[in-house]
């Protein structure tokens, strides 16, 4: 009777039963909360195709066999009539969504290079040169990187670090063990202390010849002032078959010229450089993700054009470009989203970011404290520094301030806040600003 009741249940609508799956090797439910097996957590599973095309970019499915070159895959292509029954306003805002992983126009070539360094790394059970990546926030990187490993069909382990989530540098030796763990390849515990001692333990004494492919996301985090973390880490490749292909995902195009000799001179790199998107650029990736969903007709050509010219010319940021448009439909009353819905969307992203109240809020000499500290950081290349050198250069800010503010004419000298003069846009403000930040030799701030 229990089951015939539960089987009445999952006929009635809107009824989810359990979904169970396993997540980095640890059983877990969906749509309930109950345990299982250990540690669970709640995921939601979308009960479509979508659903799996989208798993099959990130390789757990489709053509088993092994491709000799790198194949562009169009996640929703299977899925046309699942997404025509979808709303245009929600098709769109899907397109917008910087997590969906689809189509990369304009990265065709970069993403060629990447799958054939490391298809033939792979084949060769291993490199002794590090695949360096560099670019701009929001090139396409990290993006263009996870699509190549999902189009790979040779057999190997991936381990995925990002510097930036680590607590501190020398915590990505645990957690490089435990992705080993979780893939199957390591069975010991150990310590935070003893993580490194394992991790090159394993690399020097491999029991398998599967090839590991180590991707460290933002690795200019990892460098602190004598480099010995990054050191380190980057030498594992030395090892006698380790079986390991190095990938380095970093902003900093000049990052290897900057290394310290012992680093620079032990270590090979194969560079591959994503460049900034330009205005034409980001225009045919908007336009591209709204044909895919079958949405184009949500914004007008001059918005999408607009939207292309105002983030190539601010940082070339492909996700800004994504947000603005996606914050764009919300805002919008009727469509197409027009320039002045895109208007409004940028004002209100920009109104919504509560570092730019904050900083907005302060008067000149918290601002020149706060410039202070983070030309400070950024000079010695670290995340602390002492209070004594930031009241230094805050004490040569404010008398080159003092020195250039005795040049201006006398109807100017009861300004209180730059930001009074800036609304005003003078020239000799300008000007005044330009002599100051040169007077002080430090590039000027925007």
């Amino acid at each position: 009777m229990a089951g015939e009741a539960m089987a009445g249940k999952r006929k009635q609508p809107g009824f989810a039963p359990a979904v169970v799956r396993r997540i980095h090797g640890k059983t877990q439910v969906a749509a309930t909360g109950r345990r299982i097996r250990g540690k669970t957590r709640i995921a939601r599973i979308a009960h479509s195709k979508a659903h799996f095309a989208q798993m099959r970019i990130h390789g757990k499915g489709g053509d088993p066999r092994r491709r000799s070159e790198f194949q562009p895959v169009n996640p929703f292509s299977e899925d046309k009539k699942g997404l025509a029954q979808l709303p245009e306003i929600s098709r769109a805002r899907m397109a917008m969504s910087p997590a969906v992983l689809g189509t990369m126009p304009c990265r065709e070539q970069q993403q060629s290079e990447l799958f054939n360094h490391l298809s033939a790394a792979i084949r060769q059970g291993g490199s002794k040169k590090v695949l360096y990546i560099s670019g701009m926030p929001g090139t396409g990187k990290t993006a263009s990187v996870l699509q190549v490993e999902a189009q790979l069909k040779q057999k190997f382990a991936f381990v995925h670090i990002n510097a930036m989530c680590l607590g501190k540098p020398s915590a990505v030796f645990g957690e490089v063990w435990r992705q080993l763990r979780e893939a199957g390849l390591a069975q010991e515990r150990c310590s935070a202390a003893a993580a490194e001692k394992q991790v090159e333990g394993f690399f020097l004494h491999r029991a398998t010849q599967q090839v590991v492919v180590l991707l460290i996301d933002e690795l200019d985090c990892l460098a602190t002032r004598n480099q010995a973390i990054l050191y380190r880490i980057l030498s594992l490749i030395m090892l006698p078959k380790p079986h390991l292909v190095m990938v380095a995902i970093s902003n900093n195009i000049d990052l290897p010229e900057r290394l310290l000799p012992k680093v620079s001179t032990r270590l090979g790199f194969d560079r591959v450089d994503f460049r900034t998107y330009t205005r034409d650029q980001i225009h045919e990736i908007l336009r591209k993700r709204l044909e895919v969903y079958k949405a184009l007709d949500t914004f007008t050509n001059d918005t999408l054009k607009y939207c292309a010219a105002r983030v190539a010319g601010h940082s070339g940021d492909v996700r800004k470009a994504l947000q603005l448009c996606k914050r764009a439909l919300d805002v919008c009353r009727q469509l197409p989203v027009t320039i002045q819905d895109l208007r409004a969307a940028d004002q209100d992203l920009l109104q919504a970011n509560p570092c730019v109240k904050a900083v907005h809020g302060l008067s000149v000499k918290p601002r020149l404290f706060l410039l202070s500290l983070l030309l400070e950081m950024r000079d010695r290349q670290a995340e602390q520094v002492r209070a004594r050198q930031v009241s230094l250069r805050y004490a040569k800010l404010t008398a080159a301030r003092r020195r250039a503010a005795k040049e201006l004419p006398d109807q100017y000298r009861s300004i209180r806040c730059a930001d009074e003069a800036t609304d005003c846009a003078p020239v000799w403000f300008r000007c005044w600003r330009r002599r100051m930040v040169s007077s002080a030799r430090i590039p000027t701030c925007r």
